[in-house]
């Protein structure tokens, strides 16, 4: 299917099937033959299982919508098919007065949190799309899902910096806002050839030691996932001993598909593992070669899994048992 087949397929099919495309805050109707009310996430999630005849064209093959939502009364802004206009956490933000910057950078850090879906994706094997960043879901050939969200208060610490920068084609860098992302959705006189995709930020980053199960181990629990008839299995977590003999683990939602012969593999059984600090409940594992990295995971950093034993008076975060120190992050 083309692109442009694609989106008339999307827009005859929502005269008779409406769900809104971002919750109840945008009047975009799209269908979603499968679900009920929805959200961009969901939208996304049912769109990438989708095979395009050109792979390439998974931004131009929703780019339609993405204009219709920017130009919109409430308009809706993405980067990269990552968002970073407020949606979800809009009520909180309100609540608690957060600065516009900071929600930006929340609400963009909380859109690079998705995972691959292995058993909905168009390929058995999830690849990289060449000119692509891998810090988003447009940068793999692969079915994904976003992470679900407990609340504001929970995931992110609003005393902290949630600031990104984009690398231009010169090497100088500009925050990520949203008047950039309308300048480069919009690309007028050709100013998208002046920027890379290229994010620069300063994070906390973990040094991991990671275990390799060759049989896989269930990550559902932990990472609090919905998934359909097959359980959602990790060959990589991270594990430790507490207390008396107590092991548990924080399993790796790998992104690309790894096997035991791979770079990637020797990386993340041999030695430390980058692990970046994103937010207080997500982390995002990368893999850094000239001097910049990409992405190969994410991983839940406080277990969910209610048969854990915890130390008492104590916690299950991962950040307590590894160590972990600020740097500045290029990230493609």
């Amino acid at each position: 299917m083309s692109c442009y087949e694609s989106l008339k397929a999307d827009f005859e099919l929502a005269r008779s099937h409406h769900v809104p495309l971002l919750g109840n805050t945008h009047s975009i109707q799209l269908t979603r033959p499968d679900m009920g009310a929805s959200n961009y996430e969901t939208h996304i999630a049912w769109y990438t299982r989708r095979s395009l005849s050109n792979p390439a064209d998974v931004l131009n093959a929703i780019r339609g919508l993405m204009r219709s939502m920017a130009t919109k009364k409430n308009a809706w802004h993405q980067f990269w098919g990552i968002p970073i206009t407020p949606t979800d956490f809009l009520k909180d933000f309100e609540r608690q007065r957060v600065m516009i910057a900071q929600q930006i950078g929340i609400t963009f850090t909380y859109g690079l949190c998705w995972h691959v879906n292995p058993d909905d994706s168009p390929t058995p094997i999830i690849k990289r799309r060449p000119g692509f960043p891998s810090w988003s879901w447009v940068g793999w050939i692969a079915a994904v899902q976003g992470p679900p969200v407990d609340s504001l208060e929970h995931d992110f610490d609003l005393n902290k910096s949630y600031e990104y920068f984009v690398q231009k084609t010169d090497g100088s860098r500009e925050i990520l806002s949203e008047d950039l992302a309308v300048q480069l959705f919009q690309n007028l006189h050709d100013v998208a050839a002046n920027y890379t995709y290229i994010l620069y930020f300063t994070r906390d980053v973990l040094a991991l030691r990671l275990t390799y199960f060759k049989d896989g181990i269930d990550c559902a629990d932990n990472h609090g996932l919905w998934t359909h008839d097959k359980t959602t299995q990790s060959n990589y977590a991270a594990k430790v001993v507490v207390g008396d003999q107590n092991e548990h683990y924080w399993p790796l939602l790998l992104t690309p598909h790894v096997q035991e012969n791979d770079e990637i593999h020797l990386y993340l059984c041999d030695g430390a593992v980058e692990c970046v600090v994103l937010s207080e409940a997500w982390g995002l594992v990368i893999y850094t070669r000239n001097g910049v990295s990409e992405r190969i995971g994410l991983i839940r950093f406080e277990s969910k899994d209610v048969r854990a034993w915890r130390p008492k008076g104590g916690s299950l975060h991962l950040r307590d048992y590894f160590p972990y120190s600020s740097r500045e992050i290029l990230l493609g």
